[in-house]
Parts: structure tokens; sequence; C-alpha cells
């Protein structure tokens, strides 16, 4: 390895050029995620675009699960220039489906298991955010209707997603596999509130906190080793 360093004398610049020790240390800036099998709910949307993104740049294999059809024929069409634009073995696989519903939830864990292998890791980024819901000017406004799809998406998406992720960990054979984790997206909204849309803030407080807490016994014990994190947008 080669060091330049520049010294000024007066109006004339030296360079001086000396070889570093072979005995330092190389540090690895490899993600360790090249093979990882990274499944995002809510992928097909901005900030799941770019989630995306970062992930197949570290030669991961993902998995979209996403509601919008448009936007996960968007992403299929990309598929084809993943190899040129990702050469480190990456893969993108999109999946339209409802976090809502059981049925369709289960079955793109099983498709995306079959094509990609195991999921090691599951980022649970879908959920109706305020870009899409109705404001009010006080909690007397909202309709109970409100409340309770808000609470079927963010909430109950974001249980049936964690469940079928730790089922499958639960059922797979493989106990030494690396970079297992589960990471729920949460909000500001969900520790400070939010006055025009409780219904939000307390979806968000639900899984943030009462769902990753108690998961905090319940993870390790299904798969040791596997991890759990939220992260606020």
């Amino acid at each position: 390895m080669i060091c330049l360093s520049i010294r000024t004398r007066s109006d004339s610049v030296k360079i001086e050029v000396s070889e570093l020790s072979t005995n330092m240390s190389v540090i690895n800036l490899d993600l360790g995620l090249t093979g990882t099998h990274i499944l995002i709910t809510g992928g097909a949307g901005y900030i799941g675009t770019e989630t995306v993104w970062a992930f197949l740049s570290a030669g991961a294999h993902v998995s979209v699960l996403d509601i919008n059809i448009d936007a996960c024929t968007d992403l299929r069409d990309k598929e084809k220039k993943i190899e040129e634009r990702f050469p480190r073995g990456s893969q993108l696989s999109c999946y339209v489906a409802d976090i809502a519903n059981e049925a369709d939830v289960i079955k793109v864990f099983e498709q995306a298991s079959q094509r990609s292998g195991p999921i090691h890791c599951c980022i649970a980024l879908a959920s109706l955010d305020l870009s899409a819901l109705p404001h009010h000017a006080s909690l007397v406004d909202m309709p109970l209707e409100q409340w309770k799809r808000t609470f079927e998406v963010n909430v109950h998406g974001t249980f049936l997603t964690a469940r079928t992720w730790l089922r499958q960990l639960q059922s797979c054979p493989d106990k030494s596999m690396h970079n297992v984790s589960l990471i729920i997206v949460g909000s500001e909204s969900g520790s400070f509130g939010e006055r025009g849309n409780p219904d939000y803030a307390s979806g968000k407080s639900a899984v943030q906190v009462g769902l990753l807490q108690s998961l905090k016994s319940d993870v390790p014990r299904i798969y040791p080793g596997a991890r759990y994190n939220v992260t606020h947008t």
C-alpha cells in the first residue's frame, strides 16, 4: 500500500511517498449480504424501491411484496437489467399481495422461498402512511371505518408478516443461517402522536413498541441468533 503526503515549503510542493507496513490489517467493507434472501413488504413504493436497490447493490436476493400492481410491473420490467446493473449475483423477484390478507402473505413467503431459498431477513415496511390517509382536524371527525382499516393494514398486516417469517424459521432445518433478522419500520408518530391521524400514530405505536417488545423473548426461542429491531421513517 502506498501513502502520499504533501508538504509545502515556501512556494514549492514536495511529495513524499512511503510504503506502509505489509502487516497492517485490511478493512473489509463488504456488508456480508451476498446471497442473503431479503423480503421487503411495500418494496415497490418510494422508500421501498430505494431499499431494494441498496440491498441489490450489496449482492442480496430481494423479494418484494406490494399491493400496487403497476409499481410491481415496473419492478418486474427491471428484473432483466439486474445482472447488468448489479453483477454480484443479485436477484430480484416481485409479488403482488395484500399484507392484510393472511392467505396472500403465506403464499408469497412460500413462492419466494421456493425461488430464492429461506428468507433470512424480513423488512416490514408496508403500511398506510400519512400521504395516503385522510387527515382530520380532530379525533371527533374520524370515521370508525378509517380507524379499523388503518389497523387492519398497519397492525394486522405487520403481525401477519412477522408471524409468517417466524413460522418459516421454525420449520427451517438449517439453524446456522446468517443475517437472520426482522426489521419493523416504525415512525416518530408512534412515539409523539399525530393530532390529525391518531389512527396512524396508534398503529405505529402498537407495532414498534408492543409487538417489538413482545418479540424480545420469542424470536430467540424460535431461531437462536435471530435479531429483531425497529427503524423510524
